[in-house]
């Protein structure tokens, strides 16, 4: 009697034993499904730079030279257009929501070489129905953050106006997410964005061909010099 007791209790315990392992495999799995279920957002920052010259600048320049008229000033616009150099529109940032919402109270971090950006002035120059500006760190970055969230295809931009970004100066600046984010599938979009701008002086006649402003005029306007910023990847071309 005394045997067979023992026999039965050894194989009430192999059984107990047996019938607590997936009671442990389900509680460790259960923390993984947790992980899984969390919320997938992806943010998209990319840089915008439109046009290379202050217009105004240029406008003044030409009207300093006697008897040059509202014509020429169109005709300089065109030469310069055909070489790639348009009027000055904007620098700046776009932030997108590539995939599902981005949260609202994501921050990112605005650094900027010292002057070439005004960041006194982002106030105006953001989308205030979407961002916000956290603070400011003297003249060289500041923290924006989203004032509402972002659905999966919108945008919002960091549009730095003619009046925000000197255009004598030459410098980077950068937009980049505070933190992270949490994309389904790989890497996701960049998350950070430069933005290096050069600033050459140059005269008008170094860069197009002036001869049909006539043999007074043409002297004249070409030996005007304006600065132009090149956007990342490009380059003045040789006069033709």
């Amino acid at each position: 009697m005394t045997i067979e007791k023992n026999e039965l209790s050894r194989r009430t315990l192999v059984k107990g034993a047996a019938w607590s392992l997936p009671v442990i495999a389900v509680a460790a799995a259960t923390p993984m499904a947790a992980a899984s279920t969390a919320t997938q957002f992806d943010v998209g920052v990319a840089p915008s730079c439109v046009g290379n010259y202050d217009l105004d600048g240029l406008l003044g320049l030409i009207a300093g030279v006697p008897g040059v008229g509202g014509a020429v000033a169109n005709t300089v616009q065109t030469l310069l257009a055909g070489i790639g150099l348009t009027p000055f529109e904007s620098r700046g940032f776009t932030i997108t929501a590539v995939e599902g919402t981005v949260p609202q109270g994501t921050q990112f971090t605005l650094s900027t070489a010292p002057g070439l950006i005004d960041l006194a002035l982002l106030d105006d120059v953001i989308d205030a129905d979407v961002l916000g500006l956290v603070s400011v760190n003297g003249n060289s970055s500041a923290i924006v953050e989203l004032v509402q969230p972002l659905t999966v295809g919108q945008s919002t931009t960091i549009q730095l106006s003619q009046d925000a970004v000197d255009l004598g100066v030459t410098g980077a600046a950068s937009l980049a997410l505070n933190g992270s984010d949490n994309p389904s599938t790989g890497a996701g979009a960049p998350n950070s964005a430069d933005l290096n701008l050069i600033s050459v002086d140059t005269n008008l006649g170094s860069l197009v061909d002036l001869g049909d402003l006539g043999i007074i005029l043409a002297p004249l306007v070409s030996a005007l010099e304006i600065t132009v910023q090149l956007c990342p990847g490009q380059t003045l071309p040789a006069q033709p």
